[in-house]
């Protein structure tokens, strides 16, 4: 449902010049001007026919995880990924956390429920019942005879000792395993000693050393370079990474043949964009951030004394480096961005950081750091700016935001224009010249700034993570990650257009370029012809 505010008379035209400016590139995440819409270039189709979009190209397999997206930058695209290996360790170490697979226990069970335990297990009840029917009994028996608090802390422990029945493990085996949680022994000939004088039985030990880790996880940050004409590799930039976590979000940035990221190491890195040369490193935060870089053009922050570009990203806080040598110029934590991506916004010559997080939409000056205003915001979403319009989508999940709020926005404060009842679980909205796009949770709409009329909106879509683009006139909107639909409107009702079958990697966007869509794939990139005729 769309709720409309009273526009004001006098309002600037939206427009950015900048963007014809700009060539048929796809360079940052959410595109040319961080807003989700493609640079003015090809002429899309305006049908497709049941084979969809034409696949150009697929590249050879890339090996690596994480959940970044896909950027075109001077006939090249460049994704970062994040590459497990493991190591041979000589060093042995007893997990503790693994030895609730034998039965043990973390915390020391009270001697008396031990008991009531152990006579439960070894009952006639128990020896009665066949595999079928033991865990609704032992279901039944943790109800009856343990307290709330107990079987917080020990239901595991129970239920695994009277569902093994007589295949459990004696309790001094568990305490002689227990006795060595996360011991480090220096070889295994030392954790072979240890168990020669144990007195488990073979059996036992074997099950103690298959829960011995003998190699050790590794990762590489990567950043794989590929010809847009034809997806071949042009190079791979390999870094020290860090194997923890759920993998890496942070999409890399290209600007002026440079290649800006954020490593899942918690380090920032610079590589040269022709042939992927690693020209710094700059410790940013302790792991992964699912941030990714925008970059102030030189000479756009207020008083600015370096001639270099600044980089702006999430890492905790919002954080200023230098795009010269990567050293950290200031840190906000009054605009923590979280999941969110900062988004760039020049007005008057200086430079300015558009950042949603934290339930708001908070303005800060580029040069300094400083918190100018904030107002309403929340969610996961990207800020979309153009002209002086902001947009930001909020999450009904999370922040139970009111949806889609367009902003009109200067130096002193911003004001709302109009709200979308469109919310995200974690995409972003477009804007693209004068119209704004919202999809996600189900549901899409456009809307026009300045007039504020709404074209038209509807059920379309399902939830997804992934963000939805404009190209040439065109909303394409991911649904799951098995197809791209083309959304518009027919008497002010949202409707598809087409929908492509372009599977794409869980929780990425797409990029477009030229006319070509580039995806990632679980394990390739993949080019397709959006072209008319194409």
């Amino acid at each position: 449902m769309l709720r409309k505010y009273i526009l004001p008379a006098a309002w600037l035209f939206l427009a950015c010049v900048a963007l014809a400016e700009v060539p048929p590139e796809w360079p940052q995440w959410r595109g040319p001007t961080r807003g989700g819409a493609g640079a003015a270039g090809a002429k899309l189709a305006s049908s497709w026919d049941a084979n969809g979009a034409k696949l150009l190209w697929e590249s050879q397999p890339i090996d690596g995880g994480g959940y970044s997206s896909p950027v075109m930058a001077g006939g090249k695209v460049y994704l970062y990924v994040r590459r497990g290996y493991s190591v041979p360790v000589a060093e042995r170490i007893v997990p503790g956390k693994a030895l609730g697979k034998l039965g043990a226990c973390a915390e020391k069970v009270p001697p008396e429920l031990l008991a009531r335990i152990e006579a439960a297990r070894a009952g006639d009840q128990r020896a009665k019942l066949d595999g079928k029917n033991v865990r609704q009994w032992a279901d039944k028996w943790l109800a009856d005879n343990l307290s709330d608090e107990q079987r917080k802390k020990f239901g595991s422990f129970a239920a695994d000792r009277l569902t093994r029945g007589p295949a459990a493990w004696p309790l001094e085996a568990l305490a002689k395993a227990h006795s060595v949680a996360d011991r480090k022994f220096d070889d295994q000939a030392a954790l072979d000693r240890w168990l020669a004088g144990s007195g488990l039985s073979e059996q036992q030990k074997k099950a103690v050393c298959e829960l011995v880790p003998t190699r050790a996880p590794r990762a590489k940050d990567v950043v794989v370079c590929l010809n847009a004409a034809d997806g071949k590799t042009a190079w791979q930039a390999e870094m020290e990474g860090s194997p923890g976590g759920r993998g890496p979000a942070s999409t890399v940035c290209v600007c002026a043949g440079k290649v800006y990221g954020s490593g899942s190491a918690g380090q920032a890195f610079c590589l040269d964009a022709a042939d992927g040369k690693v020209l710094w490193q700059a410790p940013l935060k302790r792991g992964e951030t699912h941030s990714s870089f925008a970059v102030v053009p030189a000479g756009a922050a207020a008083g600015a004394a370096q001639p270099a570009a600044r980089l702006v990203i999430g890492a905790g806080p919002l954080v200023a480096l230098d795009a010269a040598t990567g050293k950290q110029l200031w840190s906000q934590p009054k605009a923590s961005p979280g999941n969110s991506s900062p988004a760039v916004w020049l007005s008057g010559g200086k430079g300015y950081v558009l950042v949603n997080g934290q339930g708001k939409l908070t303005c800060v000056d580029a040069n300094d750091g400083q918190v100018l205003w904030q107002v309403p915001g929340g969610g996961d979403s990207t800020p979309a700016v153009g002209g002086d319009v902001a947009v930001v989508q909020t999450s009904s999940r999370r922040d139970q935001g009111p949806g889609t709020l367009v902003y009109r926005i200067s130096p002193k404060g911003a004001e709302k224009l109009c709200e979308l009842g469109v919310t995200a679980r974690g995409c972003s909205p477009v804007l693209d010249g004068d119209l704004v796009y919202a999809a996600g949770d189900g549901n899409s709409a456009c809307v026009t700034v300045p007039s504020g009329k709404v074209l038209w909106e509807g059920k379309v879509g399902k939830e997804t993570w992934a963000s939805p683009l404009a190209a040439g006139g065109t909303l394409f909107v991911p649904v799951g990650n098995k197809e791209l639909w083309v959304v518009g409107g027919a008497e002010g009702k949202a409707a598809v257009v087409a929908r492509l079958k372009i599977a794409f990697s869980q929780c990425t966007s797409p990029a477009v370029a030229g006319g070509r869509l580039y995806v990632r794939t679980p394990n390739t990139i993949r080019c397709y012809d959006l072209r008319a005729g194409g």
